[in-house]
């Protein structure tokens, strides 16, 4: 499993220095030679890191698709048609089960954020189709907007401190 780089602003050298390999990223704590002449005035010695890769949105396609699947599944469990019951205890295990299956692996690998942006509309975008048909007073996108602020909260919350235990972890024992 390869974890997701942490998000680095990139070195920006001036045109007075020497020209570094192309894809080096300066390690942390990094310094410039002292030898080296200072910068231009004004001169960014550092870029602006991108918010978003192409990497995120590849994963958060694999989250959406895998929520997708996962929750596909979770909807269909504990239907009985003899039932008043509209929403089953399966289906709230099914959540649960899927943000453990789907999204503590990714936050593990540093992919908090394409978890945090996937999930929860996979989820709300899921129960507005399976519910509306079964509701002709509309009330079903309060349970939907419930569902989508609840799942992005847990997801952020969640997602955050595994994330954060991952990289204590790499960071104690290098992968």
């Amino acid at each position: 499993m390869i974890a997701r780089p942490p998000r680095r602003r990139p070195l920006n050298p001036p045109p007075n220095w020497p020209v570094p390999p192309h894809g080096w990223q300066p390690p942390r704590g990094w310094q410039p030679d002292p030898s080296w002449p200072d910068p231009p005035p004004g001169w960014k010695l550092w870029g602006r890191a991108p918010l978003v890769t192409a990497g995120d949105a590849v994963t958060v396609a694999a989250v959406v698709l895998t929520t997708w699947l996962a929750w596909s599944g979770w909807m269909r469990l504990g239907l009985d048609p003899s039932s008043n019951t509209v929403y089953p205890t399966g289906r709230v295990v099914g959540l649960v089960l899927t943000l453990a299956a789907v999204g503590l692996p990714l936050a593990w690998l540093n992919y908090t954020l394409s978890l945090v942006l996937g999930m929860p509309v996979t989820l709300a975008t899921m129960a507005a189709t399976d519910w509306s048909k079964n509701d002709d007073t509309g009330l079903y996108a309060v349970g939907v907007l419930m569902l989508l602020v609840g799942s992005f909260l847990v997801a952020a919350v969640v997602g955050s401190a595994v994330s954060a235990l991952g990289r204590r972890h790499r960071a104690v024992r290098p992968v």
